[in-house]
C-alpha cells in the first residue's frame, strides 16, 4: 500500500521500532482527503488514519479514534503500535512505534512572542544559561530546540503538562538524551532526540517503555495540568 506523495516516511530512525512520517496538510486538502473548507483537525485525522493504515495494513474506513482520561490519541478496539502526532501551521508530523511509548513535537522556525517570560519560568537552570549564551536569531532556534524536546517527552509520558516544564532538564543541543521525571519516590526515564527535518522547522521524537507510561499515569492521574506552560506563541 504506497503512500499519497504529501505523506512521506522518513528515512531518521530515533529509536529501535520507531518510524516517523511527515505530511503536507494542505496537499491533503488540495488532494481531495479533506472537504475543502474543512479545518485543520479534519486533515490531521485524516492524514493520521492514511498512516496507521498503512502500518496495520488495514483499510483506514475501519480504524476509529479516541481519546484517553489524559486526552491523548488512541485506536479504539486497542493496537499493537504507539503513536502520536504533532502539527505546525501545514506541516505534520507522525511517530508510530511498536516498541514503546512514542511523543513527537514540530515547530515552525519563527520569532516567539514572550520568549523570555517562557524561559524563565518553563526552562531548567542548565537550558537558560545555554539560551542566554546566544544571539540574535539563534535565540529563537535554540529556544524551539528546547521546547519541542520537552514537548515530545510530556507527549511520550501522555500525562499533558501535569508534570512542570521546567523540571524536564532537555537540553539545548540536538543530541541524545535520557530525561529523568519524578513520580513520588521513584523515577520515569524518557529518550529525546532531535529530528533533522530542514531549516524551516524543529521537530524532537521521545520514547519510554509503556512500563514508566503506566507508572507516570498512576502518579499524575489526580494532579490538575499547569495553567502557566502554554504552547509558544508567534
Amino acid at each position: 500500500m504506497s503512500a499519497p506523495a504529501f505523506i512521506e516516511m522518513l528515512g531518521f530512525r530515533p529509536a529501535p521500532g520507531v518510524r516517523l512520517w511527515r505530511a503536507d496538510l494542505d496537499a491533503c486538502t488540495d488532494a481531495g482527503l479533506t472537504p475543502p473548507g474543512a479545518d485543520r483537525g479534519y486533515a490531521d485525522r485524516d492524514v493520521l488514519l492514511q498512516i496507521l493504515a498503512r502500518e496495520l495494513g488495514r483499510p483506514a474506513a475501519s480504524l476509529n479514534l479516541a481519546r484517553d482520561e489524559f486526552g491523548r490519541p488512541r485506536l479504539v478496539g486497542g493496537s499493537p503500535i504507539d503513536f502520536n502526532m504533532s502539527r505546525s501551521d501545514s506541516e505534520a508530523l507522525i511517530a508510530v512505534s511498536s516498541a514503546g511509548q512514542v511523543g513527537v513535537d514540530v515547530e515552525r522556525v519563527r520569532p516567539v512572542i514572550d520568549v523570555g517570560v517562557l524561559v524563565e519560568t518553563q526552562f531548567s537552570d542548565e537550558e537558560r544559561a545555554a539560551w542566554l549564551g546566544r544571539d540574535g536569531t539563534e535565540r529563537d532556534a535554540a529556544f524551539l530546540t528546547v521546547w519541542t524536546r520537552k514537548e515530545a517527552c510530556v507527549k511520550a509520558l501522555g500525562i499533558g503538562l501535569r508534570v512542570p516544564l521546567a523540571a524536564l532538564d532537555c537540553g539545548c543541543l540536538e543530541d541524545r538524551r535520557r530525561v529523568e521525571v519524578e513520580v513520588g519516590d521513584g523515577r520515569c526515564d524518557v529518550e529525546v532526540v532531535t529530528v533533522p527535518i530542514g531549516d524551516r522547522s524543529i521537530a524532537a521524537v521521545a520514547t519510554t517503555t509503556f512500563r514508566d507510561a503506566e507508572r507516570a499515569r498512576r502518579f499524575f492521574r489526580w494532579r490538575v495540568p499547569s495553567h502557566t506552560a502554554r504552547a509558544p506563541r508567534d
